[in-house]
């Protein structure tokens, strides 16, 4: 007997293909290309061990164990979860888990892009849908986050759900979409404090589609009803955590500090303001940031934007003469030392640099930040890692010539495909508020990013899920339109 295959079974057959090749593709790459280089990767593995271990959230590696709030407890909660099945500091076994969830997050971004529809589209939703599956199972950009011990992965697969559930709502209208939608908003929030401003966006969204649905009296009724709902589901989430901080620290302290350190902890904000001040990519970063209070900063190494004038070169050089040179009775145990008092003198210069040009540093330099941040070759991790300018200097010997050129030529697509997409969508008045959403989630946190002082590029991870899910949408419009063309 011979067995028949429906056609209308194909796109399904071809979903569940391209799953297993997502899976089978994360699963390599979690096995054969682990990754341990991320810092915060150690400090998120060291809070789970002690909370398993010493019954304590410390990111100290050793006795007395003192507890912190530097980092929301999400992922560090996540891993202590993986510890205790699979053992304490079994990172394999991570990583196979965030193989898995980053090829469910592929099925996501596909139903996202097929939530994202006209009525009038019904017919090409399988196409969108496979389209954008397909597009997710190859991503480069949220492939090699399965290989670390960072949130990414985890967060793009909550940013994914929230804009479905969020998306349902403008839909359908449906509260039960909200209270979801607030507690997914939570743990996105407790695994990446700036994802908050994800959060913010589902909020705007719904004061606008409110505004647009109901007038003014039926309006604040609406509105109060549908933000109760939402923020109850994300305060259920954030309140264990800052209950916890006011009663051991009695600090109001809901999320993290933007500074990572503890209230008896020294933060030079003083150097970062200055660095703020020149710094328009993550250049710079590990040499002038990161070894901070570690090695030594060698003025040569710092770009000309550092300084006004050579009078300014020269000041700088005395501030970091001394940094390199500390008192050794003031700092006896340490090669360098950013003190207080070179703290201030490094604030007190960028007061001067930003009084002397404010329109450059609010919105010149944040322009240029957020650029940098959206079109890097975001090849972090990967063995080819590097930036694609100058192109002379991309290597040979691991294929930087051509692997990051081809890199950002797909940020490239994926670019225009997310403005193309938008339009196509625009047109369609009743899913207008959807196009609106999606820029909210992108715009007021990019602005965020782009005003860091060190901005890296893995911070906008989350937004390829919507690039792509956009994109989609612009790569079936415009093979329609050929096919059509050709007929």
């Amino acid at each position: 007997m011979k067995l028949k295959f429906s056609k209308k079974y194909w796109p399904l057959g071809l979903a569940l293909l391209l799953f297993v090749v997502a899976l089978i593709i994360r699963l390599s790459f979690a096995w054969f290309l682990p990754n341990n280089e991320p810092y915060d990767g150690v400090v998120y593995s060291q809070i789970a061990r002690n909370v398993l271990e010493h019954k304590i959230y410390s990111t100290d590696v050793a006795a007395p164990y003192s507890s912190t709030y530097i980092r929301v407890p999400g992922y560090p909660m996540f891993l202590a979860i993986v510890y205790t099945f699979f053992g304490h500091q079994n990172d394999s076994a991570v990583r196979i888990i965030q193989a898995f969830i980053d090829s469910l997050t592929c099925l996501l971004i596909a139903c996202l892009a097929i939530i994202w529809l006209p009525e009038s589209w019904r017919k090409k939703r399988k196409q969108v849908g496979l389209v954008a599956l397909g597009l997710a199972v190859f991503s480069p950009f949220l492939i090699i986050y399965v290989t670390t011990l960072l949130t990414e992965t985890i967060t793009v697969f909550l940013l994914v759900t929230f804009t479905i559930l969020i998306s349902q709502f403008i839909k359908n209208k449906n509260n039960y979409f909200l209270f979801f939608a607030g507690i997914i908003g939570g743990l996105m929030t407790m695994m990446r404090p700036d994802s908050g401003f994800f959060v913010l966006a589902g909020g705007l969204i719904l004061i606008i589609a409110t505004l647009k649905w109901y007038k003014l009296k039926l309006f604040i009724k609406k509105i109060i009803l549908t933000g109760v709902i939402f923020t109850f589901g994300f305060i259920i989430i954030l309140a264990p955590w800052t209950i916890r901080n006011w009663q051991i620290f009695h600090v109001f302290m809901p999320i993290a500090p933007s500074s990572a350190s503890m209230p008896d902890q020294f933060y030079a904000s003083g150097y970062d303001d200055w660095v703020k001040t020149w710094a328009t990519s993550d250049r710079y970063t590990d040499y002038a940031q990161w070894s901070l209070d570690t090695e030594k900063i060698n003025i040569d190494g710092l770009p000309e934007a550092a300084f006004n004038s050579s009078l300014e070169r020269d000041r700088v050089q005395k501030l970091f003469d001394l940094y390199n040179n500390p008192d050794q009775d003031e700092n006896p145990n340490n090669n360098v030392y950013m003190s207080p008092t070179l703290d201030a003198e490094f604030g007190q210069l960028a007061k001067e640099r930003v009084s002397e040009n404010p329109f450059k540093f609010y919105f010149i330099l944040p322009a240029k930040r957020a650029v940098s941040l959206w079109f890097d070759t975001h090849s972090q991790f990967y063995p080819f890692s590097g930036r694609l300018f100058p192109l002379q200097d991309l290597s040979v010997d691991n294929n930087q010539n051509i692997l990051l050129p081809i890199f950002f030529l797909l940020i490239l697509f994926l670019s225009i495909g997310l403005v193309a997409g938008s339009i196509i969508i625009w047109q369609y008045d009743d899913y207008r508020l959807m196009i609106v959403f999606l820029w909210l989630l992108i715009i007021p946190r990019l602005i965020f990013l782009a005003t860091l002082s060190h901005p890296e590029p893995r911070y906008t991870v989350e937004y390829f899920p919507l690039m792509i899910s956009a994109s989609a949408i612009a790569v079936i419009t415009l093979a329609n339109k050929c096919y059509n063309h050709n007929r």
